[in-house]
C-alpha cells in the first residue's frame, strides 16, 4: 500500500539506504576499475559494469520495498524488477563485447 511508505518511515528509509549503498559501492567499483584497471581501454566495458551493478541491485532491493501498485500484489516480480531485466543483459552485452574486443578481435 502507498500509504505505508511515506516520508519517515522507517521501511522506505532502510530501502533508500540500501539503494543508496549500492550506488556508492557502483561507483567504488567502476572508479577502480577505470584507475586500477584500465578498463578505458575496453569501449564499454565499465557502461556495462555499471548497468549490471545498478539494476541488479534494484532487481534485489525491490524485494523489500512495498508494492507501489495493486496490480504488482499478484505479480511474482514487481514491475521495478521486470524493467530491469534488460537493462541488466544490456549489461552483460556491454562486457561481454569488451572483452572479446579486447582479446583483439576487430570492432564490429
Amino acid at each position: 500500500e502507498i500509504a505505508s511508505c511515506l516520508v519517515g518511515s522507517e521501511m522506505c528509509i532502510r530501502d533508500r539506504l540500501y539503494e543508496a549503498a549500492s550506488y556508492l559501492v557502483t561507483f567504488v567499483i567502476c572508479m577502480w576499475l577505470y584507475f586500477k584497471k584500465d578498463a578505458w581501454k575496453k569501449e564499454g566495458l565499465i557502461f556495462g559494469v555499471f548497468m549490471i551493478c545498478v539494476f541488479g541491485s534494484r532487481f534485489f532491493i525491490e524485494f523489500l520495498k512495498n508494492d507501489q501498485e495493486e496490480f504488482e500484489a499478484d505479480m511474482m516480480l514487481n514491475m521495478g524488477q521486470w524493467l530491469s531485466i534488460p537493462f541488466v543483459l544490456a549489461g552483460i552485452y556491454f562486457v561481454w563485447r569488451a572483452m572479446r574486443l579486447g582479446k583483439g578481435m576487430k570492432k564490429i
